[in-house]
């Protein structure tokens, strides 16, 4: 059975206003990309001070461990971090190794360092979640 054309012309743009959409989401993202993606948005939340968003990269074991609150007391240094990036991402079939790049401001004397860091993320679930050492 054909379909007309008129149809076919609205599944055409259905498919095609979508498919934006879906690689916003990280259904075409590679393991690297998506974790990337979500350890970069879990820097940035940690840096604005949004400690009930970092703690939602947890996986959800460990979030039934712990409140946020105490999670975010881990990171009252954070005050002083002025940059944040993720730097590189090398992904096995369910873990991630991350390295990361914090440039912060030391109180005295008032000079800015950067570190490196290195984070371990997990899939768990289809989801990627930051796994603390």
């Amino acid at each position: 059975m054909l379909l007309s054309k008129s149809y076919s012309l609205a599944l055409g743009m259905i498919i095609v206003l979508c498919l934006p959409g879906c690689g916003s989401r990280g259904f075409f993202q590679t393991p690297e990309e998506r974790v990337e993606q979500r350890a970069q948005e879990r820097l940035d939340a940690l840096m604005a001070g949004d400690f009930e968003k970092a703690f939602s990269f947890l996986p959800p074991a460990l979030r039934e461990t712990t409140s946020w609150q105490r999670y975010g007391a881990k990171y009252a240094g954070v005050v002083n971090w002025r940059k944040a990036s993720v730097k590189r991402v090398e992904c096995e079939v369910d873990r991630c190794e991350v390295a990361t790049s914090i440039t912060y401001q030391m109180i005295r004397p008032k000079v800015e360092n950067t570190r490196s860091r290195e984070e371990v993320w997990i899939e768990v679930d289809g989801e990627w979640y930051f796994y603390p050492k």
